[in-house]
């Protein structure tokens, strides 16, 4: 478990935080 995973956000998280 590396801190890249955290830095990596998918389209579907950044999708949904714009679409609330």
């Amino acid at each position: 478990m590396t801190e890249q995973a955290a830095q990596e956000p998918t389209m579907e998280e950044i999708l949904a935080s714009i679409r609330r």
